[in-house]
């Protein structure tokens, strides 16, 4: 018989990213750290993650914008197995997070 891939625990998304978002002033500032984000993630376990809503290259708050709304309709429309969709889970809070932060960018420098 076949056996399932292993899929390692999925770690709580930690404070530090929360903050690098927090800390980003601009939209080329918030790019790096949802890059470094990605960065850090295993290939293997980046492959979790539904194709439409995994992140390659994020360029703009555009882009970050997009992926939380696929990571969120991935979520929504699939039957995710529970230990993948932690990390989908995990994946999809970050870029929500960005999301928002972009956002917030958009919107000071919209009144600068």
């Amino acid at each position: 018989p076949a056996t399932a891939p292993f899929i390692p625990a999925c770690p709580p998304l930690e404070r530090e990213w929360l903050d690098r978002l927090e800390s980003a002033h601009t939209e080329q500032e918030l790019v790096l750290a949802v890059r470094a984000f990605v960065a850090s993630w295993h290939p293997a376990t980046l492959e979790l993650i539904p194709e439409v809503a995994r992140p390659v290259r994020v360029t703009t708050r555009e882009e970050i914008a997009a992926l939380a709304y696929e990571l969120a309709r991935a979520r929504l429309r699939a039957a995710i197995p529970h230990d993948v969709d932690e990390w989908v889970t995990r994946m999809h809070v970050f870029f929500s997070q960005a999301a928002s932060r972009a956002a917030m960018l958009a919107a000071t420098s919209a009144k600068a």
